[in-house]
């Protein structure tokens, strides 16, 4: 008897592995239910990653390590209180960024490079990340994708909300873009150069449900202006949004860009002197974790496989 179960053992175990391949080809088990791969790793062994700040700094933290090993750091930046509120912008005074918040992925259980997952709950407060300055330049994005998981903080809607921008005062035509949330909870990016804005699309249809942690990604590519959309809630379908043609431009290096999560795009934007420095004009409210910037157009399977790893399967 005991002779027989010796046996039958490495037989199922062979059945399992001959599940995943076939005819030359495996499929990765990462992604698959059960999954040990904590979130983080999966980001930072994605192909074309760049930057990625996961934002699990414990409250009191200055700086939003980029953990790529790339030099991206960020600061959080606590803006001056609102003389007034912004057009179509929710009044958050005082501003703060509060650290050290519960984890919204479920999936990210921890690794080396991230032991304490965690999240960032954003009112009024941002993220500022230089990119290319006048001493320290960075890649070229003629491709980008940007995530991001969020949790917002508010039940209604009937004003913005941004998640990531890129500015740049001296940007060329539709470089500069911003990752936001729309008056009607839908998702929706900008292109332009700091004076001449184009929302797109003009006819969104992916919609966040701002009751639950949502993983969301937008990704660009200029060779073809194409811009993609993609949302998918912790407890609902995916949805995606692609359009073609946008005129999108990749930003370059001759291109002084800054970067900011949970803040708005351009100068024209974020409050500057003599008014004051840096408050943006359309603050995210909520939670916001695990910021990834890619230098390529990942597609939507990619996105689909990177929100059911984070959703722990």
């Amino acid at each position: 008897m005991s002779a027989t179960l010796l046996f039958l053992l490495p037989i199922g175990l062979v059945a399992v592995v001959w599940s995943l391949c076939f005819v030359g080809a495996c499929f990765p088990t990462s992604g698959l239910p059960g999954s040990s791969t904590p979130y983080s790793d999966l980001v930072l062994n994605e192909s074309g990653i760049l930057a990625y700040w996961p934002l699990s700094e414990p409250q009191g933290a200055t700086q939003a390590k980029d953990i790529t090993g790339n030099g991206h750091d960020g600061t959080y930046t606590i803006p001056p209180d609102y003389a007034a509120t912004p057009v179509n912008s929710r009044p958050l005074n005082p501003p703060a960024a509060n650290l050290g918040q519960g984890s919204i992925v479920p999936g990210d259980t921890g690794s080396a490079k991230n032991p304490n997952p965690a999240s960032v709950d954003f009112e009024g407060g941002y993220v500022s990340i230089p990119w290319n300055t006048a001493t320290s330049t960075s890649p070229d994005l003629p491709q980008f994708t940007l995530e991001a998981w969020i949790a917002p903080g508010w039940s209604d809607s009937k004003f913005l909300a941004a998640v990531f921008g890129a500015a740049s005062p001296a940007a060329s035509p539709n470089s500069n873009f911003v990752v936001f949330i729309n008056e009607q909870n839908q998702l929706q990016v900008t292109i332009g150069n700091g004076s001449m804005l184009t929302v797109i699309p003009p006819n969104p249809t992916v919609t966040i449900d701002p009751s639950v942690p949502t993983y969301i990604a937008v990704s660009g590519d200029s060779s073809s202006g194409t811009i993609i959309l993609f949302a998918n809630a912790q407890d609902g379908s995916a949805m995606s949004q692609t359009i073609q043609a946008t005129g999108f431009v990749g930003i370059d290096k001759t291109q002084l860009a800054t970067f900011f999560i949970a803040a708005g795009d351009n100068t024209d934007t974020l409050r500057s002197a003599p008014k004051g420095a840096g408050a943006p004009q359309f603050p995210f409210q909520g939670q916001i974790q695990s910021v990834a910037l890619y230098g390529a157009a990942l597609n939507t399977n990619q996105m689909q496989g990177h929100f059911s790893n984070g959703s722990g399967g």
